[in-house]
């Protein structure tokens, strides 16, 4: 191992403490999605303390900079810093938690607090030691996440600003992983989504005459059923695909017949182009007919066109897997399957050879493995110093110049591609 990298990993070891109570402090302070102006607050003031320089981007979030003095290739790491609106439970799956949310009705129920004491301390140690790596570090703490409320301002900004980026990484704790493993393997690590918002009005009465009624209801139903046709005569059945009603309201009385209804349907998926493409214009298409068929009005509140999945470059997911097996050990490196779940890191992805890496929380004999965005979701914060080991590890090697990852194209016009389904 690389000397300067064992002196760094040692002071992430050293730090174990201090990302600890860094996570503790913001788990307890959390902030919701486009409010987290005192959680900004505190990492600048870290980050002034440390003597790291950043910028302010508006409704985006914050841009920290570390400049090694000699020429090279850039990193951009990446930590999100909102909170979700879930009451968060006292005790995890198993025993009472360590520390909980003074905010009512809000928790950091995904992890974000994590995300933010590992790339801060990361940036911390590395801002002592600038000539253990050539180029420049950047770092963004995006807002809203949750709501993809940051993401393009941010980009935009890299865009705007001539801000060449070479590569991303950026690490999601996740509770399928057993504790203490990391994952970053090629190929798509998380899902894309897509879906669309409806209302359908019929004409309402009462429930004993339906045949002087026009029942939206019976004009849903048909649109639920051919929803399932859809997922099988339009889309490639060897590919990863969900989808699912999570909105349905309708009527407040049995006695009578409602006149319209509202519903959402929101899918997941991996490649565009075999499953969430041809399945939502199927999808929009079927509540056109249908509506036409039994006699409704139809109305979409919204739609949302497919967001990219998450992509890992092959070339920088097996640089991180190589210099962790021999930075942090064997026993370390896991192979994590993909996340069906959905990331405004997939925009980063798109535009730059990216990493997203898994740092596993599971332990069942504590009580952690809650599902993201439960009241029970809950981590061991002595083992977060890990992940700042890995964000250490592979910024070095990345920005070795012995490593010369694979440009992505023109970024401004990738950027354009995708930043309107955000």
């Amino acid at each position: 191992m690389d000397k300067d990298l064992s002196i760094l990993l040692k002071e992430c070891e050293e730090a174990k403490k201090d990302i600890a109570d860094m996570r503790n402090y913001l788990h307890v302070h959390p902030e919701l999605s486009g409010e987290e102006f005192e959680t900004q607050k505190y990492i600048m003031d870290h980050l002034k303390l440390w003597g790291i320089s950043y910028k302010v981007i508006e409704n985006g979030g914050i841009l920290a900079e570390l400049d090694s003095g000699i020429s090279g290739k850039t990193l951009l790491l990446r930590a999100d810093v909102d909170a979700l609106p879930v009451e968060e439970t006292e005790t995890n799956l198993k025993a009472p938690k360590v520390c909980r949310s003074a905010a009512s009705g809000v928790s950091h129920a995904c992890g974000h607090d994590a995300h933010t004491a590992m790339l801060l301390n990361a940036l911390h140690i590395l801002s002592r030691h600038r000539d253990a790596f050539c180029g420049r570090i950047l770092a963004v703490f995006e807002r809203g996440e949750e709501s993809a409320f940051g993401v393009k301002p941010i980009l935009s900004y890299l865009i705007e600003n001539n801000i060449r980026i070479d590569g991303c990484f950026a690490i999601h704790v996740y509770a399928e992983l057993e504790e203490g493993k990391i994952s970053a393997v090629p190929g798509y690590v998380m899902s894309g989504a897509f879906g669309f918002d409806a209302e359908l009005t019929g004409r309402g009465g009462h429930s004993s005459r339906p045949d002087m009624c026009n029942n939206p209801t019976d004009c849903f139903v048909s649109i639920y059923n051919d929803l399932a046709a859809i997922r099988m005569r339009k889309t490639d059945p060897s590919e990863c695909f969900t989808y699912a009603v999570g909105v349905l309201q309708g009527g407040e009385k049995s006695n009578v017949i409602p006149q319209s209804l509202h519903f959402s349907v929101l899918g997941r998926f991996f490649n565009e182009e075999l499953t969430a493409k041809p399945f939502l214009e199927q999808a929009l298409r079927v509540v056109e007919l249908d509506s036409e068929i039994y006699e409704c009005e139809h109305k979409y509140n919204w739609v949302m066109r497919p967001t990219p999945a998450v992509l890992n470059d092959r070339a920088c997911a097996e640089l991180a897997q190589r210099v962790w097996k021999e930075s942090l050990g064997e026993e370390f490196v896991a192979s994590a399957e993909p996340w069906m779940a959905s990331e405004s890191y997939s925009l980063y992805s798109m535009m730059y050879p990216s990493v997203l890496a898994f740092l596993g929380i599971r332990n069942e004999e504590k009580g952690m493995g809650a599902a993201h965005h439960t009241p029970e979701f809950d981590l061991d914060v002595d083992l977060l110093y890990k992940g700042t080991e890995a964000e250490i590890a592979y910024a070095l090697a990345f920005l070795s110049p012995d490593f010369e990852p694979e440009k992505k194209g023109d970024i401004k016009k990738i950027y354009e591609d995708y930043s309107d389904r955000f």
